[in-house]
């Protein structure tokens, strides 16, 4: 949860206000240290998460439920 937070922090900081340019900072170095994950878990993905993953996050509830995945704790 820390690094999606960060990401998306540093994303609008960095004028990526729109979640579409996520897709293509997943994939720059630069975010990858800013956010402190270096290294995928897997070969196939990027350091940092996608688009899809931020959404989810910005339109999560306080209870997980099949469509929302991402839970806080008010």
């Amino acid at each position: 949860m820390p690094t999606l937070v960060g990401q998306r922090v540093f994303g609008i900081a960095l004028g990526y206000e729109d979640l579409n340019d996520q897709d293509e900072l997943r994939h720059h170095p630069v975010m990858a240290v800013l956010v402190g994950k270096l290294a995928a878990r897997r070969a196939d993905c990027a350091g940092v998460a996608g688009k899809s993953t931020l959404n989810r996050l910005e339109l999560s509830r306080d209870r997980i439920t099949r469509y929302h995945k991402i839970g806080h704790r008010p």
